[in-house]
């Protein structure tokens, strides 16, 4: 998986964890 969540601003990263957590089940 590539780091695309490295070139998301800290604001987003709540979200990144978000998706990762539906991605990752």
């Amino acid at each position: 998986m590539t780091p695309f969540h490295l070139a998301f601003p800290v604001r987003d990263l709540d979200e990144t964890r978000v998706f990762y957590g539906e991605v990752l089940g």
